[in-house]
């Protein structure tokens, strides 16, 4: 798969401002990537706001948050960097929390 990234004009006083404004939204495009859940919701599926992830170095998990886009928070504490074992246990704990199960 292609991305093709805009890169913002240097005249711009707020990087990230202008990236969110203009970039693709691909976080809830398609069908859900192999891990990712569907939860059903008054006769429609609908998307999780949590999903398990697997983290950049290898054995290291995350459970994501799609509505902030970045790892998910319980008790302060960041969700990343686990077990799968882990991850899959604090994302009941947080579906269970937000009253998505």
């Amino acid at each position: 798969m292609l991305i093709c990234v805009r890169i913002p004009p240097a005249s711009v006083a707020e990087p990230d401002a202008w990236i969110k404004k203009h970039a693709p939204d691909m976080s809830r495009r398609g069908s859900p990537a192999p891990g990712e859940d569907r939860v059903e919701g008054e006769g429609q599926m609908t998307e999780s706001r949590f999903l398990v992830r697997q983290g950049a170095e290898h054995g290291q998990w995350m459970v994501w948050d799609r509505d902030i886009r970045r790892p998910a928070k319980l008790k302060r504490v960041l969700a990343s960097g686990l077990s799968e074992e882990q991850a899959q246990e604090l994302l009941v704990q947080l579906r269970l929390a937000y009253g998505e199960e």
